[in-house]
C-alpha cells in the first residue's frame, strides 16, 4: 500500500538553513527564487503576488540593540509584498567578498503586504522566542542564533550567504569606521555594493551603550532623502541597552512605489523519470545536475529534524558500481516536515520531485513535491571508513550517505577537540591519540609542517548531535548519560566507531587541517576514559620534593568586570574589564555572580596544586593595591587556607632598577608571583626589566610581550648557608600568535604570528636574567609562564642555548589545544643548577581536556546548565593546564626518601593447593601512623564486582591511624607466583569524581618478578574515607581478566561470589594478627 501526497511547497521564505559552524542563524536558505509556495497557492485558487527585491536605499535600519534578545529595526522605503524575505547578519565581509562565518543570521519573512514607512522590529538573540513587532508583519526563524555584540556590524541582504544582494549595512565599533577585514567577530569591511553614508553607515561605539538608534530630525522625505538621512551617523544617539528605543516608530516616505518582483523561473519536471541519487551527485566536488528539477526513489536512511530534513539512500540493488559517486542525499525541508514525513519514514522508500542544489558544498535536494511514501525494505548496508582516509575524495565520495567512521587497526575514535561541545554540540574526533601540533615535536619547517597538517585533516572526522539549534538542552557525556559538572566528555576519551549520515559544510574560514565533513549520528556513540586527575595523584607524582613552583593561568581573572573599564596605575591607558561579566541574563533571569563563580574554582585549583610559589598568567594589571586583582586573590586563598598563608610579590613594591613600579607596562593583563609564606620567605624587592631602555624594548607595545617579573625567595626547609636556599622565579608571557604585529604574519612553519616578536622576547629575558636583577647571585633560576611557544619553536630553542633546561612531564601531555591540536604553550624551565634536583614535573591536565561549556561562564547555557554544569572545583577553572615542578633542594640534593616501616604480613592464599602465602609490607604514613584499632574497616560491602575480574590471591583491607596529615603509605605485594599479565589493582570505594562506592583500579609498579608496590595518599585516589585526616583506609586486591589462567596450577581463582570473598573485606591488619601480621619497629 503506498499514499501520494501534493505537498505545498516549502520556500526559503518560510525555512533558514543551518551554516557551516552551525552558528545558528550563520544561515543561507535555498534560491529565494523557488516559488514552489506561489505555484501551490495559485492551483489552490488563491491569487499570490510574487514577492519583493529590495535594492540599495529602498530600506534603512533604525536602531540596533546588542542586549538579548538583540532587537534590530528596520524600514523600507518601498511597499513589498506578502512572502518578501530579507536577511540580517553579523557575519562580517571580508577582504575578499565573502562572509566570515561562525555567526548568525535572522530572517525575516513579511506575512502581509508592508507599506514603505513602516517600522518592523525583530527579536531574534539567544533567549525567548523570535519575535515580530508589529505581529502581524511576518516572521523571523533561526532562533536563539543572532547575536549581535557590542562592538559589531549587521548586513543587510537576500539572496544566499555565497550570492548575496546587499541592501544596506551598519557598523559600530569603537573606531567608528569600516574596518579593512573581518578578522574577528566583531569586524566587517564594506561590501563594495555599498556605499558609506549612502546604503550604509558606521557609528561609534562607545563603553556601556549598547544600543544605537537613529534619532534624526527628518522623519517625512522621499526615499533617497530618508534613506541619506538615517545613513548620516551625525542623526543616531547611543544609549544603555535596557532603556527604550529613540528611533521613529513611522517614517513618510512621500514618493512610494511599489518595490520590484523577484525574478521568477520554473522548474521543469519530467514524471516519469527516476533520476538515480549516483548520477546527481557525479563524480565531482558539485553536482552535475545543480539547479534541475529530479524525480527520486530511494530508501529513507535517517530522519533528522534537528537541521531540518532526512536522508535518501539507493538500495544495495540499485548502486551504480562506481566508487567515486555517492549514493545517498541528504533532502532538505526546513523548519517543518512536509505531510508525511516523519521518523517512520525511516526503511521506507520515497518517491517525490525535488530540486537539486548545492549548499556549503553539500548537494542536497530540497522543495519536495509529490511524495509517495512506499513499503519497508531492508535498510542499505553501511559502508565502512576507516581513519586515516586516502583522499579527502573518500567523504565527498560518500556524502550523504549513513557510514560508519572507526580507527585503522581497531585504533579508537579519540576525543581531539571539544571546543564547540557546549554551544554547537559537536566534536572533533581522531584515529588512536589526540592530535598535536607540528613544533611540539618537530623543529619549525614550510613543507613539513604543510605535509603533516595534510595528514591530520586526513585522520579527523567531526561528530555532530544532529540538531541546529544553539546551546542545544543537553549534551553527550561518559558512558552514554549526559555531560554535567560530574560527567565529562574530556580530550583523549575514547569510542570505538561512530555511524550516522555524512555531511558535508564548508567553512571558507577553517585551518588547513580542519575537515568539512561531519557524522550526524544515527546511533548514540559511547565514550570511556580515564578518571579525571585528582589532586592526591598530583602530590604523590612530586612527593619528596621540598620546593614546588608552579605555573598557573588564571583566564583572565579581573575585578574590573565587563563592560566596566579601568587605567592600569602609573599609566593612562585605559581597558575594559575581561574575564567574568558583571550581569548576564538567561531567559529574562539576570545573574551577577560569574566573578565569584570564577573565584571559587580558582581558589579550588590554587589550593590543590598546593605549590611553595605560583607564577600566574592573565591577571588584571591594575597594581598592588589592596582592592586590586593579586590582593584579591591572595585574601580568597586565604580564607581557605588561614590568615597570612599566602603573600604576593609586590606588596612592599616591584622595581625596574630606576623607579618603583605601580604596575608592570600598559596591557590589560599581567603576571604575577603568589607564595607560601610558611615555606619561603621573599629576599628583597620584587624587579623588572626598565622597558624603558632598547635593550628591553621587547616587552613594550612594540612587541606585544608582557613585562616580566621576578623574584628572589629563601626555601624555608634549608639552613641560610644551604647553597640550595635561594632561588629565583620569573614570570613571563610571550606575544600570542593571533593579532598580527609588525607585520610578522605566519610563515607557515608550525610557529604560528609574531614568531620575530616572541624570539627578541626569549632573548632580552635571557639577558635581563644574566645582569643578576634581584642581586642574589648564588641562586638558582625558575622560569615559568605562558611563552606562547610550543616544544620546539625558536624562543624555546633560545632559552635552552642560554642554559635554561625545559621540564617536561612524558607521555601524551599538553598544556593546551587550539582547533583540536595539541601542545604545550606554557613551560617551566630551570638553570643547569637544578638538572639533579628535580623531584617531578606535572601538567596537570585539569583544565585543557574538559570541556568549556563546564567553565564559570553564564554564556550560551540554558537556565538548567548553569547549575548541572557548574561545580566549584578545579576542573576547567582556565583553558590552560597548570604546571607543577618539584625540585629536591639541599646540600646535595634530596635523594629517593625510603618510607619508614610499618608493619609487615602474610596471609594464606584461600584455594592454594601447595600452601603458598600472599606478604607484604607497609611503610611511611609520618607521624606514628599505626594499624587502627581493631581495623574496622570504612568502606562497605560491596553489592556488585568489577565484570570479568578474578582475585586470585586475596582481597586486602586496612586501616591506619596517626599519620601525618597528607602523608603517603607505600603498599609492597609479594606474590607467591610471578606478576599475572594484564593484572591490575582493584580498589573499592568511592572517589573524588563519584561518591558512590564502586570498583576502580590504581596504577603500581611492578618492582620484581613476584613483587609490586603502589602508593596510597591520605585523602586521595585510594583512601576510601576520601579526607586527609591521618587515617588511611585501603580495600582492595589484585586482579586478573577472567579468561587469563593463574601462573601456575598451584593456585585457584577465587570466585567473585564465594563465601570466602564476601568476608574478605572484613579483614584488617589488626585482625591479621592471626595471619602473621607484624608491627615493625621504627628508627
Amino acid at each position: 500500500m503506498s499514499f501520494e501526497f501534493s505537498s505545498l511547497q516549502t520556500t526559503r521564505a518560510s525555512f533558514a538553513q543551518r551554516s557551516a559552524l552551525k552558528s545558528r542563524g550563520a544561515i543561507s536558505a535555498p534560491s529565494y527564487r523557488a516559488v514552489a509556495l506561489a505555484a501551490a497557492l495559485c492551483m489552490a485558487g488563491v491569487s499570490h503576488a510574487a514577492p519583493s527585491a529590495i535594492a540599495p536605499g529602498q530600506l534603512g535600519l533604525v536602531s540596533v540593540n546588542s542586549t538579548d534578545p538583540d532587537p534590530i529595526s528596520f524600514v523600507l522605503m518601498c511597499n513589498a509584498k506578502a512572502g518578501t524575505t530579507i536577511h540580517f547578519t553579523d557575519n562580517g565581509w571580508t577582504s575578499t567578498g565573502v562572509f566570515r562565518s561562525g555567526e548568525g543570521v535572522a530572517t525575516w519573512t513579511a506575512a502581509r503586504d508592508v507599506a514603505a514607512g513602516e517600522v518592523i522590529t525583530l527579536r531574534a538573540g539567544n533567549t525567548g522566542s523570535p519575535a515580530v513587532e508589529p505581529a502581524d508583519a511576518g516572521t523571523v526563524t533561526a532562533p536563539k542564533t543572532f547575536n549581535v555584540a557590542g562592538s559589531d556590524s549587521v548586513l543587510v541582504y537576500q539572496g544566499t550567504l555565497e550570492q548575496p544582494a546587499f541592501i544596506f549595512g551598519l557598523n559600530h565599533v569603537p573606531s567608528g569606521a569600516w574596518d579593512a577585514d573581518a578578522s574577528s567577530s566583531n569586524t566587517s569591511s564594506l561590501p563594495a555594493a555599498l556605499t558609506n553614508g549612502q546604503s550604509a553607515v558606521a557609528l561609534q561605539q562607545r563603553s556601556g551603550q549598547h544600543a544605537q538608534d537613529y534619532t534624526g530630525a527628518l522623519r517625512t522625505g522621499t526615499a533617497a532623502e530618508l534613506v541619506a538621512a538615517i545613513a548620516d551617523k551625525n542623526n543616531w544617539a547611543s544609549r544603555p541597552g535596557g532603556d527604550p528605543s529613540l528611533a521613529a516608530t513611522a517614517l513618510t516616505v512621500t514618493n512610494a512605489a511599489d518595490c520590484a518582483e523577484e525574478e521568477q523561473t520554473t522548474q521543469p519536471n519530467d514524471p516519469d523519470t527516476i533520476t538515480r541519487i549516483s548520477a546527481i551527485q557525479g563524480t565531482g566536488a558539485a553536482s552535475p545536475m545543480d539547479g534541475s528539477t529530479v524525480k527520486v526513489s530511494a530508501v529513507v536512511t535517517a530522519f533528522v529534524p534537528g537541521i531540518g530534513g532526512f536522508a535518501l539512500q539507493e538500495a544495495d540493488a540499485d548502486r551504480d558500481g562506481n566508487p567515486a559517486t555517492s549514493e545517498g542525499i541528504f533532502v532538505y525541508y526546513g523548519n517543518t516536515p512536509p505531510q508525511g514525513v516523519s521518523a517512520d519514514l525511516v526503511g521506507k522508500r520515497v518517491t517525490f520531485n525535488a530540486k537539486v542544489s548545492e549548499y556549503r558544498g553539500q548537494t542536497q535536494l530540497s522543495g519536495i513535491a509529490q511524495l509517495v511514501i512506499g513499503e519497508p525494505e531492508a535498510l542499505p548496508t553501511p559502508e565502512t571508513i576507516t581513519l586515516p582516509v586516502a583522499s579527502s575524495d573518500v567523504w565527498e565520495q560518500r556524502e550523504g550517505m549513513v557510514v560508519q567512521v572507526c580507527g585503522a587497526d581497531a585504533q579508537p575514535l579519540v576525543v581531539t577537540d571539544s571546543y564547540e561541545l557546549g554551544r554547537y554540540g559537536n566534536i572533533v574526533l581522531s584515529a588512536g591519540q589526540r592530535q598535536v601540533q607540528f613544533t611540539e615535536h618537530s623543529a619549525p619547517n614550510l613543507e613539513n609542517n604543510k605535509a603533516y597538517l595534510q595528514q591530520v585533516k586526513l585522520s579527523r572526522i567531526i561528530l555532530d548531535d544532529g540538531i541546529s539549534a544553539q546551546n542545544p538542552a543537553e549534551h553527550l557525556g561518559r558512558n552514554g548519560a549526559l555531560l554535567s559538572a560530574s560527567n565529562t566528555l574530556r580530550g583523549g576519551d575514547q569510542t570505538s566507531c561512530i555511524t550516522g549520515l555524512l555531511d558535508q559544510f564548508t567553512d571558507k574560514n577553517k585551518a588547513v587541517h580542519e575537515i568539512d565533513y561531519r557524522i550526524q549520528p544515527t546511533q548514540k556513540a559511547m565514550f570511556t576514559g580515564a578518571q579525571r586527575p585528582t589532586a592526591a595523584a598530583l602530590q604523590q607524582a612530586v612527593q619528596g620534593s621540598n620546593l614546588k613552583v608552579a605555573s598557573v593561568n588564571v583566564l583572565n581573572f579581573f575585578v574590573t568586570l565587563d563592560p566596566a573599564t579601568f587605567t592600569v596605575p602609573g599609566t593612562s591607558t585605559s581597558h575594559e574589564g575581561r574575564g567574568a561579566e558583571a550581569r548576564i541574563s538567561i531567559s529574562e533571569q539576570a545573574f551577577t555572580d560569574e566573578y565569584q563563580r570564577q573565584l571559587d574554582k580558582l581558589v579550588e585549583q590554587l589550593l590543590a596544586l598546593d605549590a611553595d610559589i605560583y607564577g600566574l598568567n592573565e591577571i588584571q594589571n591594575d597594581g598592588f593595591a589592596a582592592n586590586g586583582s593579586l590582593a584579591t586573590l591572595v585574601a580568597a586563598l586565604n580564607a581557605k587556607a588561614g590568615a597570612g598563608t599566602y603573600a604576593y610579590a609586590g606588596a612592599n613594591g616591584i622595581t625596574d632598577g630606576a623607579r618603583a613600579l605601580q604596575a608592570l607596562g600598559t596591557d590589560a593583563i599581567t603576571v604575577a608571583i603568589i607564595y607560601n609564606t610558611q615555606r619561603v620567605a621573599p629576599q628583597g624587592q620584587a624587579v623588572a626589566p626598565d622597558v624603558r631602555q632598547s635593550q628591553y624594548s621587547a616587552f613594550t607595545a612594540a612587541h606585544g610581550n608582557r613585562v616580566p617579573v621576578a623574584q628572589t625567595f629563601q626555601v624555608l626547609a634549608l639552613e641560610q648557608d644551604d647553597p640550595d636556599a635561594l632561588v629565583t622565579v620569573a614570570v613571563n608571557h610571550f606575544k600570542s600568535k593571533g593579532s598580527v604585529i609588525n607585520g610578522e604574519t605566519d610563515q607557515g612553519d608550525g610557529q604560528g604570528a609574531n614568531n620575530p616578536s616572541r624570539m627578541v622576547a626569549a632573548q632580552q629575558l635571557s639577558a635581563w636574567l644574566a645582569t643578576n636583577p634581584t642581586g642574589f647571585e648564588q641562586a638558582h633560576t625558575v622560569l615559568t609562564g605562558d611563552f606562547n611557544s610550543y616544544s620546539k619553536e625558536d624562543p624555546i630553542r633560545i632559552l635552552e642555548s642560554a642554559g635554561y633546561q625545559l621540564q617536561k612531564q612524558d607521555g601524551d601531555v599538553y598544556s593546551y589545544s587550539f582547533d583540536g591540536l595539541w601542545g604545550s604553550l606554557d613551560h617551566i624551565f630551570t638553570s643547569a643548577s637544578l638538572a639533579e634536583k628535580i623531584g617531578g614535573v606535572v601538567e596537570w591536565s585539569v583544565n585543557a581536556e574538559e570541556p568549556t561549556v563546564l567553565d564559570y561562564n553564564y554564556n550560551y547555557k540554558t537556565l538548567e546548565q548553569t547549575t548541572s554544569y557548574y561545580s566549584a572545583d578545579y576542573y576547567r577553572a582556565s583553558d590552560h593546564n597548570p604546571i607543577l615542578v618539584g625540585l629536591k633542594l639541599g646540600r646535595g640534593g634530596v635523594g629517593p626518601v625510603e618510607p619508614e616501616p610499618i608493619a609487615d604480613f602474610e596471609f594464606d592464599v584461600p584455594g592454594a593447593s601447595n600452601g603458598a602465602v600472599l606478604s607484604g609490607s607497609l611503610a611511611g604514613g609520618g607521624g606514628s601512623c599505626v594499624p587502627a584499632e581493631g581495623g574496622a574497616p570504612a568502606a562497605a560491602m560491596p553489592s556488585t564486582w568489577p565484570a570479568n575480574v578474578q582475585f586470585p590471591y586475596q582481597l586486602l583491607a586496612w586501616e591506619l591511624e596517626g599519620c601525618a596529615t597528607g602523608s603517603s603509605v607505600t603498599v609492597t605485594l609479594n606474590l607467591p607466583e610471578p606478576v599475572p599479565a594484564n593484572a591490575k589493582y582493584w580498589k573499592y570505594g568511592p572517589t573524588t569524581d563519584n561518591e558512590t562506592a564502586h570498583w576502580y583500579t590504581i596504577p603500581f609498579t611492578q618492582t620484581g618478578e613476584q613483587q609490586i608496590q603502589f602508593t596510597i595518599q591520605d585523602g586521595g585516589l585510594g583512601d576510601s574515607d576520601l579526607e586527609a585526616n591521618g587515617r588511611i583506609v585501603d580495600p582492595g586486591g589484585l586482579g586478573v581478566p577472567a579468561a587469563v589462567v593463574p601462573p601456575t596450577g598451584s593456585l585457584t581463582p577465587v570466585p567473585v561470589d564465594s563465601p570466602w570473598m564476601l568476608g574478605a573485606l572484613g579483614a584488617v591488619l589488626a585482625g591479621i594478627g592471626a595471619a602473621r601480621a607484624r608491627r615493625r619497629t621504627r628508627n
